[in-house]
């Protein structure tokens, strides 16, 4: 096994057992998403450990194109480490993967703002929760969390777009660009586009001092065959094929783009739902203050009946007790949209109703002007 490290911030290294629901329900519960760039650390991580350790017996030249592929593993894309990693991986191998995905996930939720001691509670009990000791399967691990993977701005699959550019251009093929673009979903060009066509028949023919009035309304015009026929008669060769630095711009311009479209429709449909949230909520407490007034009412009603001696009709404590539970539940829900502490909520409940309606409502309506007030 490979050793936890000294900079590993969880005490316990049974977390790395842990199924993918674990994390995910994790994530889920704190809000937060997991930037995809934390993966492709793992994934880097454990691919030099692995070539660290077969290098051993192994040469380079046998395992690896060059030695300028190995110096560029931590800015590799996903996908291109992916391409790297053996078909069956060792336990050693798991126990690297693992240990670097925690590692990176817990530093990142505490860069977050997540104290370090929920984390290790939390830790504590889902370990205690796993009775099998061995390291989930890769594939399916990695699937089930994807779509809680998000690339950052100007990102693409775990790294800097600049980076992802540069190294797709130096070491990727185009069925690697084509296992990116099955990956992503997205529809990778074959050919040139017509405008892309356009452009390029323009400067060659510009280049040539061919390029005229007539001949530039014919191209801005004209139909794709149109411009192969202008490029044919003017003897101007325009490879329509895309060569693999066309197709990396334009899969990196597609996917960027996918991202942030993505994050723009989450972001307006959590602002939606924020929205109804909260409008169901402020209906809930509207119904509930003008249920109370009426409870509160009727309570006093039987109070003046009693100081005059009069008999009340029905169950007096009955009532007390319901109003009290009315009350109670307003409190509720006001203490989770205010967020103050619990016993102070329910001391307030009870104050509020041992001094009689006006006691009851000043407490109340406190309550509701801090709340929308916030």
């Amino acid at each position: 096994m490979i050793p936890i490290n000294s900079d590993f911030p969880l005490s316990n290294k049974r977390v790395c057992y842990l199924p993918s629901e674990s994390i995910k329900s994790l994530l889920l519960d704190l809000s937060v998403t997991l930037p995809r760039y934390l993966y492709q650390r793992a994934l880097a991580q454990t691919l030099k450990q692995y070539y660290e350790n077969a290098l051993k017996t192994e040469s380079v030249s046998k395992l690896l194109p060059s030695n300028n592929h190995f110096t560029h593993l931590s800015d590799f894309p996903i996908q291109l480490l992916k391409k790297q990693l053996p078909k069956r991986m060792s336990l050693d191998l798991l126990s690297c993967f693992y240990e670097a995905l925690w590692r990176e996930l817990t530093h990142y939720l505490i860069r977050s703002g997540i104290d370090i001691e929920f984390i290790r509670s939390w830790a504590e009990y889902e370990v205690n929760q796993v009775d099998d000791e061995t390291y989930p399967v890769f594939e399916p691990f990695i699937q089930s969390l994807e779509p809680l993977m998000k690339d950052q701005e100007q990102h693409c699959d775990g790294v800097p777009l600049d980076t992802f550019k540069a190294m797709l251009m130096e070491f990727a093929s185009h069925d690697d660009l084509d296992r990116f673009a099955e990956t992503y979903a997205v529809s990778l060009p074959k050919s040139l586009r017509k405008n892309e066509y356009k452009m390029l028949l323009k400067a060659a023919l510009d280049a040539e001092n061919l390029l005229n009035e007539s001949t530039l309304y014919a191209i801005e015009s004209g139909t794709y065959k149109d411009l192969e026929k202008i490029a044919t008669k003017q003897n101007v060769t325009i490879k329509k094929t895309l060569d693999l630095s066309q197709k990396v711009e334009s899969l990196s311009h597609t996917i960027n783009r996918q991202e942030s479209t993505l994050k723009k429709i989450e972001s307006d449909v959590m602002v939606s739902i924020h929205k109804n949230e909260l409008k169901a909520l402020k209906k809930r407490i509207t119904h509930l203050e003008r249920h109370a007034n009426e409870k509160t009412k009727e309570l006093n009603d039987y109070r003046i009946m009693l100081k005059t001696n009069k008999r009340p009709r029905g169950n007096t404590l009955r009532l007390a007790f319901s109003v009290v539970l009315i009350f109670f539940a307003v409190g509720l829900i006001t203490y989770v949209l205010q967020d103050v502490g619990f016993v102070q909520t329910i001391n307030a409940i009870f104050n509020a109703v041992s001094i009689g309606e006006k006691g009851v409502m000043e407490h109340y309506h406190a309550w509701l002007e801090t709340w929308i007030g916030h």
